[in-house]
């Protein structure tokens, strides 16, 4: 699994390698969708914070013999919110999660993307029914792979 500052920073390499495998995922509402769970998780941490400054001033309250009932009501409102913002925050984390395991890692810059780009590099060769010679014609020269099963071959092309 990428590193979501790596798919950040390197979005256009990312989508690359998403559009090679051929994979149905969509990098930018990925992005979108952390952003969102970013805010969320800021929300939700925030509103656990004040429920704890709310029970702190309950308890000195108590303390001191004080009246607390404000700090009940308001304690309350919290959790109302502190739930919704939960619920928001888990389906979130769900969708984030779900978009993000489906990103692959990157692939080299030399990896075409589909046959269509290969076929250039791809130069068949018929010596006879039986066997096929494929030749991989590359930068740093030609090599020679021989095939015995042309059915194999048809079905890989």
């Amino acid at each position: 699994m990428l590193n979501i500052k790596y798919i950040q920073e390197n979005t256009e390499v990312v989508k690359h390698s998403v559009k090679a495998r051929e994979l149905d995922v969509d990098v930018d509402l990925l992005l979108k969708r952390y952003e969102e769970w970013k805010k969320a998780k800021k929300d939700l941490d925030d509103l656990r914070r004040e429920k704890n400054l709310f029970t702190e001033k309950i308890n000195e309250a108590r303390k001191q013999k004080k009246d607390f009932k404000k700090f009940v009501e308001q304690s309350k409102e919290n959790n109302i919110k502190l739930k919704e913002t939960e619920t928001k925050f888990n389906k979130l984390d769900e969708e984030y999660n779900a978009l993000i395991y489906k990103i692959p890692n990157t692939l080299h810059k030399d990896v075409p993307i589909s046959l269509v780009e290969l076929m250039p590099l791809i130069c068949f060769d018929v010596a006879s029914k039986a066997s096929f010679r494929l030749n991989l014609l590359s930068k740093a020269g030609s090599g020679t792979i021989t095939k015995e099963a042309p059915a194999i071959l048809e079905n890989k092309i």
